[in-house]
C-alpha cells in the first residue's frame, strides 16, 4: 500500500518501530500525539517476558492488549523518534478525516476495557485488554 499522493487536508500519522513491537501514533485535535500499541496481554501489559511468556505470546496467547499513551509533538520526525525512543519512525500524510476517524475508533474500543486498565512503568503505556486475538 502506498500514502494517497496528495492527500486532502493532511496530517501526518507516525509509524514507530521499537524492535519488539511497532505503534501508530495519530495527531489530535489539540495538537498532541496518541500512540497505539497492540499484543499479547501477559507479555506486553503485565511485562511477563521470559522465554516461555515468549512462546506463549506467539503461540498460544490467550489475551490481546491495547496500548495507548499521549505524546506531545515535539515538531520534527527525528526530535518525536527521540522523544519516544523509537529506532525508526516513519511518516507518512494521510487525509485529516481518516486519521480522526480512526483515532475515534481507536479511542471507542479502548474505553471497553478502561475498567480493567492497567499501567506498565517498564513499557510507559497504560493497557486494556482487547476483544481481538493476538
Amino acid at each position: 500500500m502506498r500514502p494517497p499522493a496528495t492527500p486532502r487536508e493532511p496530517v501526518t500519522v507516525h509509524v514507530a518501530e521499537y524492535g519488539k513491537h511497532a505503534s501508530l501514533l495519530l495527531p489530535t485535535a489539540d495538537a498532541q500525539l496518541v500512540e497505539w500499541s497492540w499484543g499479547d496481554w501477559n507479555y506486553f501489559a503485565l511485562n511477563r517476558t521470559s522465554l516461555r511468556d515468549g512462546a506463549a505470546a506467539l503461540f498460544w496467547s490467550e489475551s490481546s492488549t491495547l496500548a495507548r499513551r499521549v505524546v506531545a509533538a515535539p515538531g520534527d520526525a527525528e526530535s518525536l523518534r527521540r522523544a519516544i525512543g523509537a529506532s525508526e519512525l516513519i511518516s507518512l500524510p494521510v487525509e485529516r478525516e481518516r486519521a480522526a476517524a480512526l483515532l475515534a475508533g481507536l479511542e471507542t474500543r479502548y474505553a471497553r476495557g478502561r475498567a480493567g486498565e492497567v499501567w506498565n512503568p517498564v513499557a510507559g503505556r497504560h493497557f486494556v485488554r482487547d476483544e481481538g486475538r493476538y
